[in-house]
């Protein structure tokens, strides 16, 4: 006899019963090493990782570089006691942390969480600006209300400004929450939520490291290191796990845990498959979904997060190379992402053997022979607003008006017995020279315009392209394109502005050109015969069309003899607070412009004589 305790428990009808918190099985199914239990269950510490698996009791430490590198700190401060509150969200500690100073996939560069300080059971926001706090505040408390029936009792933060608006602090004193500020410069009296984000981000940080995952994938790894935190046991409670105190009875992984980063196949289900295509998809492990049971994938072909439970993993395979990764590069090398799929040299855009001509100008007094777009000049003269078109009639390259498309007209000849016949300004799209690739190959549906009107493009406007490179070839290719094809001028000068972060949106318009380019390869500006040499100028403009700083946008267009000889589309240089005062701009732009102005000059000279 010893006389040491081995366990204490209750006695319930005649039967003694341990209170002892037995650790899943399912956390350590399967695991033939302690270094693989350490990395699926996300870098713990050594004595958790003990308790979680009781066959690793001897071992003395785990070899981890990753840890190395993601949870190196300074020595800890003298520990200060705390009294716990009494029931769960009494007190409820929040911070934000951010900026990133790399974009997530989503476009996030910020998150929040909130911490409960009972259980220390951890929620997690993302968000994109910080002035996002206070909707995400209201949903937490909301979501409090529904699932546990309690309400949030006191808050606790630093003194940041986006906690003292005046909505956050109506919201607080409507619902009866205490705010508890932290003093100037003192972090430590929000040391609960600052901590939490300190082992948020070396958890992350070693689950990035792990398998070379780039840094755009940030925000997958905070949202799989939170989902592990609350699974694992904590010093604070005592041993217990913050996800079993608010839900003893529920499973703590509703799914295996699996190594963050892997390389893992998962089932195609998409409808128009084939039985001779293939059945999976090669994705990367991110994480697990909190409404869904199951594990969260991206697939870089699709360009999309999937969820699904028929994945078949390969947890020793990393997906991304380690050449594109590097510990001791910046954090705003944005661009490591981007490595991961080699370039491609740009290929000519227009072949060499190509014939090209100066321009076209063909007089009106003088008799020519019908011309079209395959016997005529591959590009026309460079837009001049300088061509003097009294006289003469000029072939310059479409712009911008509103609507963005100028009209066009199939090709046709008409004889006259002393006038030319009509010139057609166009050219079949080099495509074959430029290797223009999806809009131009069969299977894509052509269009009838080169972009959508009711679209506006954004710079943060969807998820990030894998290949930006790709993006910009084909930007680059299209401009070349403008010379021959000034139909896409507008369209071409819209996606071009986003050259440096593409996103999934922007390439959905580049790919609408292309499909307009394949139904529209024969269609070009007439220019033909009218009886008179009337000059008429058209005006519009678009008030406060732009989305990033209101300004208006100014389009005009010069017709002489009936045909468009000029034409301008330019953003006004200052904020129109009426549609009346942008129409005016407008004007004054066509007033300005050479050709209005020679016919004033003309005009007047003649006044004088």
């Amino acid at each position: 006899m010893t006389k040491q305790i081995i366990g204490k428990g209750h006695v319930s009808d005649g039967l003694y019963i341990l209170d002892a918190w037995v650790p899943r099985s399912v956390a350590c199914s399967g695991v033939v090493s302690p270094f693989e239990a350490h990395c699926r269950l996300g870098h713990p510490s050594l004595p958790v990782l003990k308790k979680l698996c009781p066959q690793f009791h001897d071992i003395s430490s785990v070899d981890c570089e990753s840890c190395h590198f993601a949870k190196h700190h300074r020595s800890s401060l003298s520990p200060r006691v705390n009294k716990r509150v009494e029931f769960a969200f009494e007190l409820v500690h929040y911070d934000v942390w951010g900026s990133c100073p790399v974009l997530s996939k989503s476009g996030f560069r910020y998150f929040v969480t909130f911490v409960d300080d009972f259980s220390r059971m951890t929620w997690i926001y993302f968000m994109k600006n910080r002035s996002e706090v206070f909707a995400h505040f209201s949903a937490f408390c909301a979501e409090i209300k529904t699932q546990f029936n309690v309400h949030v009792h006191i808050l606790r933060s630093d003194n940041a400004k986006e906690y003292m608006s005046g909505s956050f602090q109506n919201y607080m004193n409507q619902h009866g929450i205490l705010h508890q500020s932290s003093c100037t410069d003192t972090p430590a009296q929000n040391g609960v939520a600052e901590r939490k984000n300190r082992h948020l981000l070396k958890t992350a940080r070693a689950l990035l490291f792990q398998m070379k995952v780039p840094k755009p994938f940030w925000a997958d790894a905070i949202s799989t290191a939170c989902f592990l935190i609350n699974r694992m046991p904590s010093t604070v409670l005592n041993g217990d796990v913050p996800y079993s105190v608010l839900f003893p009875t529920k499973p703590l992984f509703p799914v295996e845990p699996r190594i963050f980063g892997s390389t893992c196949f998962v089932r195609d289900v998409r409808p128009h498959l084939t039985k001779l295509d293939p059945k999976a998809l090669k994705c990367v492990f991110l994480g697990y979904s909190r409404l869904q049971k199951g594990y969260r994938c991206y697939s870089p072909d699709l360009h999309k997060y999937l969820v699904s439970t028929d994945v078949v993993f390969s947890e020793h395979s990393q997906f991304f190379s380690s050449k594109f990764h590097s510990s001791s590069k910046g954090e705003d090398d944005d661009w490591l992402m981007y490595e991961i799929f080699p370039s491609v040299p740009i290929e000519p855009a227009i072949s060499e053997d190509r014939t090209r001509e100066d321009g076209l100008l063909v007089p009106v007094s003088v008799p020519v022979e019908p011309s079209n777009a395959t016997d005529g000049a591959n590009s026309g003269v460079a837009q001049s607003e300088n061509v003097n078109c009294l006289g003469e009639q000029a072939i310059v390259p479409s712009a911008p008006v509103k609507p963005p498309i100028v009209q066009v007209y199939s090709r046709r000849r008409e004889h006259h017995d002393t006038c030319p016949a009509p010139v057609p300004s166009s050219s079949d799209p080099p495509s074959n020279d430029l290797d223009l690739p999806i809009g131009l190959r069969k299977g894509a549906k052509p269009c009838n315009t080169p972009m959508n009107p009711s679209v506006h493009l954004t710079k943060d406007d969807g998820d990030r392209l894998d290949d930006p490179e790709k993006y910009r070839r084909l930007v680059g290719k299209l401009n070349y394109l403008i010379v021959t094809r000034p139909d896409i001028a507008y369209a071409v000068s819209i996606v071009s502005q986003f050259m440096s972060e593409p996103t999934v949106k922007h390439w959905a318009a580049l790919e609408q050109i292309l499909c307009y380019l394949k139904g529209a390869p024969d269609l070009g500006l007439l220019y033909s015969n009218h009886g008179h040499s009337y000059i008429e100028c058209f005006s519009d403009a678009d008030w406060a069309g732009s989305k990033l700083d209101r300004k208006s946008t100014t389009g005009y267009c010069v017709f002489v003899g009936g045909n468009l000889v000029s034409w301008k589309s330019k953003k006004q240089s200052v904020v129109s607070r009426s549609s009346a005062e942008s129409e005016y701009r407008a004007i004054g732009y066509v007033d300005l412009s050479p050709i209005r102005r020679n016919q004033f000059e003309a005009s007047t000279s003649k006044t004088l004589v």
